[in-house]
Protein backbone atom coordinates (compact mmCIF):
# COMPACT_ATOMS: atom_id res chain seq x y z
CA UNK A 1 0.00 0.00 0.00
CA UNK A 2 1.30 3.46 -0.88
CA UNK A 3 1.89 5.95 1.93
CA UNK A 4 2.31 9.70 1.52
CA UNK A 5 3.36 11.79 4.47
CA UNK A 6 2.81 15.51 4.81
CA UNK A 7 5.24 17.98 6.29
CA UNK A 8 2.89 20.81 7.09
CA UNK A 9 2.82 22.67 10.35
CA UNK A 10 -0.21 20.50 11.05
CA UNK A 11 1.82 17.34 10.50
CA UNK A 12 0.86 15.92 13.86
CA UNK A 13 -2.71 15.66 12.52
CA UNK A 14 -1.72 14.08 9.20
CA UNK A 15 -3.98 11.19 8.22
CA UNK A 16 -0.94 9.07 7.31
CA UNK A 17 1.62 9.98 10.02
CA UNK A 18 1.66 8.85 13.61
CA UNK A 19 5.00 10.24 14.72
CA UNK A 20 7.65 12.79 13.81
CA UNK A 21 10.10 9.91 13.42
CA UNK A 22 8.00 8.42 10.60
CA UNK A 23 7.85 11.80 8.89
CA UNK A 24 11.61 12.25 9.12
CA UNK A 25 12.24 8.77 7.71
CA UNK A 26 9.96 9.45 4.76
CA UNK A 27 11.49 12.89 4.21
CA UNK A 28 14.94 11.33 4.05
CA UNK A 29 13.76 8.76 1.52
CA UNK A 30 12.34 11.50 -0.73
CA UNK A 31 15.78 13.10 -1.12
CA UNK A 32 16.64 10.38 -3.60
CA UNK A 33 16.10 11.87 -7.03
CA UNK A 34 14.64 15.21 -6.01
CA UNK A 35 15.81 18.30 -7.88
CA UNK A 36 16.46 21.90 -6.87
CA UNK A 37 12.91 22.63 -8.04
CA UNK A 38 11.55 20.11 -5.53
CA UNK A 39 13.62 21.57 -2.69
CA UNK A 40 12.63 25.16 -3.52
CA UNK A 41 8.95 24.16 -3.47
CA UNK A 42 9.30 22.29 -0.17
CA UNK A 43 10.87 25.38 1.43
CA UNK A 44 8.61 27.95 -0.29
CA UNK A 45 11.65 29.63 -1.84
CA UNK A 46 9.68 31.33 -4.59
CA UNK A 47 12.49 33.57 -5.86
CA UNK A 48 14.76 30.56 -6.29
CA UNK A 49 11.92 28.74 -8.03
CA UNK A 50 11.35 31.63 -10.47
CA UNK A 51 15.06 31.83 -11.28
CA UNK A 52 15.15 28.11 -12.11
CA UNK A 53 11.94 28.23 -14.19
CA UNK A 54 13.44 31.06 -16.25
CA UNK A 55 16.26 28.78 -17.43
CA UNK A 56 15.83 27.15 -20.87
CA UNK A 57 14.87 23.49 -20.99
CA UNK A 58 13.53 23.29 -17.43
CA UNK A 59 10.86 20.61 -16.95
CA UNK A 60 8.25 21.96 -14.55
CA UNK A 61 6.85 18.42 -14.18
CA UNK A 62 10.14 16.70 -13.35
CA UNK A 63 9.64 13.75 -10.98
CA UNK A 64 11.79 12.46 -8.14
CA UNK A 65 12.41 8.73 -7.86
CA UNK A 66 9.09 8.24 -6.09
CA UNK A 67 7.17 10.18 -8.73
CA UNK A 68 6.47 13.46 -6.90
CA UNK A 69 6.55 16.66 -8.98
CA UNK A 70 7.47 20.14 -7.67
CA UNK A 71 3.74 20.99 -7.59
CA UNK A 72 3.07 17.97 -5.38
CA UNK A 73 5.78 19.13 -2.97
CA UNK A 74 4.51 22.70 -2.89
CA UNK A 75 0.97 21.50 -2.14
CA UNK A 76 2.20 19.03 0.47
CA UNK A 77 4.35 21.57 2.32
CA UNK A 78 1.94 24.51 2.16
CA UNK A 79 4.16 26.57 -0.16
CA UNK A 80 1.38 28.77 -1.50
CA UNK A 81 3.63 31.30 -3.22
CA UNK A 82 5.37 28.50 -5.10
CA UNK A 83 2.04 26.98 -6.14
CA UNK A 84 0.98 30.32 -7.64
CA UNK A 85 4.32 30.68 -9.44
CA UNK A 86 4.04 27.17 -10.90
CA UNK A 87 0.48 27.80 -12.12
CA UNK A 88 1.63 30.97 -13.92
CA UNK A 89 4.39 29.07 -15.70
CA UNK A 90 4.12 28.01 -19.34
CA UNK A 91 3.92 25.16 -20.05
CA UNK A 92 1.67 24.63 -17.07
CA UNK A 93 2.32 21.96 -14.46
CA UNK A 94 0.25 18.78 -14.52
CA UNK A 95 -2.56 19.22 -12.00
CA UNK A 96 -4.04 15.77 -12.55
CA UNK A 97 -0.88 13.73 -12.08
CA UNK A 98 -1.20 11.17 -9.29
CA UNK A 99 1.29 9.19 -7.25
CA UNK A 100 -0.28 6.29 -5.42
CA UNK A 101 -3.64 7.91 -6.10
CA UNK A 102 -2.59 11.24 -4.58
CA UNK A 103 -3.11 14.28 -6.81
CA UNK A 104 -1.81 17.76 -5.90
CA UNK A 105 -5.34 18.68 -4.75
CA UNK A 106 -5.59 15.56 -2.59
CA UNK A 107 -2.15 16.38 -1.19
CA UNK A 108 -3.13 19.92 -0.24
CA UNK A 109 -6.35 18.84 1.48
CA UNK A 110 -4.77 15.90 3.30
CA UNK A 111 -2.28 18.32 4.83
CA UNK A 112 -4.84 20.99 5.68
CA UNK A 113 -3.73 23.58 3.10
CA UNK A 114 -7.20 24.71 2.07
CA UNK A 115 -5.97 28.02 0.65
CA UNK A 116 -3.83 26.11 -1.85
CA UNK A 117 -6.75 23.79 -2.65
CA UNK A 118 -8.92 26.81 -3.52
CA UNK A 119 -6.16 28.25 -5.71
CA UNK A 120 -5.88 24.99 -7.66
CA UNK A 121 -9.66 24.87 -8.18
CA UNK A 122 -9.86 28.51 -9.27
CA UNK A 123 -7.16 27.70 -11.80
CA UNK A 124 -8.43 24.39 -13.21
CA UNK A 125 -12.12 24.18 -12.31
CA UNK A 126 -14.44 21.34 -11.35
CA UNK A 127 -12.57 18.58 -13.20
CA UNK A 128 -10.14 18.38 -10.30
CA UNK A 129 -12.99 17.45 -7.96
CA UNK A 130 -13.74 14.33 -10.02
CA UNK A 131 -10.38 12.68 -9.38
CA UNK A 132 -10.33 9.68 -7.06
CA UNK A 133 -7.49 8.24 -5.03
CA UNK A 134 -6.79 4.53 -4.68
CA UNK A 135 -9.49 4.30 -2.01
CA UNK A 136 -12.08 5.81 -4.35
CA UNK A 137 -12.16 9.13 -2.48
CA UNK A 138 -12.66 12.41 -4.29
CA UNK A 139 -11.06 15.59 -2.86
CA UNK A 140 -14.40 16.58 -1.30
CA UNK A 141 -14.54 13.23 0.49
CA UNK A 142 -11.46 14.32 2.43
CA UNK A 143 -13.25 17.38 3.84
CA UNK A 144 -15.48 16.99 6.90
CA UNK A 145 -16.66 20.61 7.09
CA UNK A 146 -19.80 21.35 5.06
CA UNK A 147 -18.82 25.01 4.93
CA UNK A 148 -15.38 24.21 3.53
CA UNK A 149 -16.87 21.83 0.96
CA UNK A 150 -19.15 24.62 -0.23
CA UNK A 151 -16.20 27.04 -0.44
CA UNK A 152 -14.23 24.53 -2.51
CA UNK A 153 -17.18 24.03 -4.87
CA UNK A 154 -17.48 27.79 -5.25
CA UNK A 155 -13.78 28.04 -6.10
CA UNK A 156 -14.25 25.30 -8.69
CA UNK A 157 -17.16 27.18 -10.27
CA UNK A 158 -14.99 30.30 -10.48
CA UNK A 159 -12.39 28.20 -12.26
CA UNK A 160 -14.99 26.84 -14.68
CA UNK A 161 -16.13 30.36 -15.53
CA UNK A 162 -12.59 31.56 -16.09
CA UNK A 163 -11.80 28.59 -18.33
CA UNK A 164 -14.91 29.17 -20.44
CA UNK A 165 -13.58 32.59 -21.41
CA UNK A 166 -9.99 31.40 -21.74
CA UNK A 167 -8.89 30.32 -25.18
CA UNK A 168 -12.29 30.69 -26.81
CA UNK A 169 -10.71 32.36 -29.83
CA UNK A 170 -7.32 32.71 -31.49
CA UNK A 171 -6.13 36.28 -31.04
CA UNK A 172 -2.95 35.98 -33.11
CA UNK A 173 -3.34 33.35 -35.83
CA UNK A 174 -0.02 34.10 -37.60
CA UNK A 175 1.87 33.61 -34.33
CA UNK A 176 0.00 30.37 -33.54
CA UNK A 177 0.65 29.07 -37.05
CA UNK A 178 4.35 29.93 -36.82
CA UNK A 179 4.68 28.12 -33.48
CA UNK A 180 2.71 25.12 -34.77
CA UNK A 181 4.89 24.95 -37.88
CA UNK A 182 8.05 24.93 -35.77
CA UNK A 183 6.74 22.26 -33.39
CA UNK A 184 5.42 20.17 -36.28
CA UNK A 185 8.80 20.26 -38.06
CA UNK A 186 10.65 19.41 -34.86
CA UNK A 187 8.33 16.47 -34.18
CA UNK A 188 8.55 15.11 -37.73
CA UNK A 189 12.34 15.45 -37.80
CA UNK A 190 12.57 13.78 -34.42
CA UNK A 191 10.44 10.87 -35.60
CA UNK A 192 12.58 10.39 -38.70
CA UNK A 193 15.96 10.56 -37.00
CA UNK A 194 15.39 8.76 -33.72
CA UNK A 195 14.51 5.08 -33.05
CA UNK A 196 10.78 4.94 -32.48
CA UNK A 197 8.72 3.56 -29.63
CA UNK A 198 6.76 1.71 -32.32
CA UNK A 199 9.94 -0.23 -33.22
CA UNK A 200 10.26 -1.74 -29.75
CA UNK A 201 9.30 -5.45 -29.58
CA UNK A 202 5.76 -5.80 -28.18
CA UNK A 203 6.78 -7.76 -25.07
CA UNK A 204 9.46 -5.21 -24.16
CA UNK A 205 7.13 -2.31 -24.92
CA UNK A 206 4.49 -3.68 -22.55
CA UNK A 207 7.02 -4.15 -19.77
CA UNK A 208 8.27 -0.59 -20.20
CA UNK A 209 4.71 0.78 -20.28
CA UNK A 210 3.91 -1.01 -17.01
CA UNK A 211 7.09 0.33 -15.40
CA UNK A 212 6.44 3.90 -16.57
CA UNK A 213 2.92 3.86 -15.15
CA UNK A 214 4.48 3.47 -11.69
CA UNK A 215 7.87 5.19 -11.98
CA UNK A 216 9.59 7.99 -13.87
CA UNK A 217 11.86 7.26 -16.84
CA UNK A 218 14.75 8.48 -14.71
CA UNK A 219 14.11 5.77 -12.14
CA UNK A 220 13.40 3.04 -14.70
CA UNK A 221 16.71 3.69 -16.47
CA UNK A 222 18.83 4.24 -13.35
CA UNK A 223 22.17 2.53 -13.91
CA UNK A 224 21.66 1.97 -17.64
CA UNK A 225 24.81 2.53 -19.71
CA UNK A 226 23.18 2.42 -23.16
CA UNK A 227 22.20 6.04 -23.92
CA UNK A 228 20.08 4.99 -26.89
CA UNK A 229 17.96 2.74 -24.68
CA UNK A 230 17.61 5.51 -22.10
CA UNK A 231 16.36 7.91 -24.78
CA UNK A 232 13.92 5.30 -26.04
CA UNK A 233 12.39 4.99 -22.56
CA UNK A 234 12.17 8.78 -22.37
CA UNK A 235 10.36 8.71 -25.72
CA UNK A 236 7.86 6.20 -24.37
CA UNK A 237 7.27 8.35 -21.28
CA UNK A 238 6.48 11.25 -23.64
CA UNK A 239 4.03 9.09 -25.61
CA UNK A 240 2.29 7.98 -22.42
CA UNK A 241 1.92 11.61 -21.32
CA UNK A 242 0.57 13.00 -24.60
CA UNK A 243 -3.11 12.59 -23.62
CA UNK A 244 -2.69 14.97 -20.69
CA UNK A 245 -0.85 17.38 -22.99
CA UNK A 246 -3.76 17.39 -25.42
CA UNK A 247 -6.23 17.82 -22.57
CA UNK A 248 -4.50 21.07 -21.57
CA UNK A 249 -4.93 22.63 -25.02
CA UNK A 250 -7.73 25.18 -25.19
CA UNK A 251 -10.50 24.72 -27.81
CA UNK A 252 -9.20 27.69 -29.78
CA UNK A 253 -6.08 25.66 -30.54
CA UNK A 254 -7.58 22.19 -31.01
CA UNK A 255 -10.32 23.53 -33.27
CA UNK A 256 -8.11 25.95 -35.21
CA UNK A 257 -8.28 25.37 -38.96
CA UNK A 258 -4.84 26.79 -39.68
CA UNK A 259 -2.90 24.29 -41.81
CA UNK A 260 0.13 23.98 -39.52
CA UNK A 261 -1.88 23.89 -36.31
CA UNK A 262 -4.26 21.29 -37.73
CA UNK A 263 -1.38 19.01 -38.75
CA UNK A 264 0.28 19.39 -35.36
CA UNK A 265 -2.94 18.33 -33.61
CA UNK A 266 -3.21 15.32 -35.95
CA UNK A 267 0.33 14.25 -35.07
CA UNK A 268 -0.44 14.54 -31.36
CA UNK A 269 -3.68 12.59 -31.80
CA UNK A 270 -1.72 9.80 -33.50
CA UNK A 271 0.63 9.68 -30.51
CA UNK A 272 -2.42 9.53 -28.24
CA UNK A 273 -3.77 6.54 -30.20
CA UNK A 274 -0.43 4.77 -29.87
CA UNK A 275 -0.51 5.43 -26.12
CA UNK A 276 -4.00 3.91 -25.91
CA UNK A 277 -2.83 0.83 -27.80
CA UNK A 278 0.10 0.39 -25.45
CA UNK A 279 -2.05 0.65 -22.35
CA UNK A 280 -4.74 -1.65 -23.77
CA UNK A 281 -2.16 -4.36 -24.39
CA UNK A 282 -0.71 -3.76 -20.93
CA UNK A 283 -4.09 -4.20 -19.23
CA UNK A 284 -4.72 -7.35 -21.24
CA UNK A 285 -1.71 -9.10 -19.70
Amino acid sequence: MFIRCCFSSQGENCLFCSSSQQRNQWQWGCFNGETVLHRACKRNQVETLLQILALPGIDVNVKDHVGWTPLHEACNHGSHACVKALLRHHPAPQLKGQVGGVSPLHDALLCGHTDIAKTLLRHAGSDLLLQKDHHGRTPLDLVSSATLRQELKQSALMGDTAMEHLGSEVRDLPFLEACSCLLKCLLLTYQLERPQVQDVPLSLGLKLARALKKHSAQRVTAGWADTQSVRLVEDMETVLGVEECLAQLVPAVTECQGAHTRLLIILLEEMKEHRAALLTNTHAL
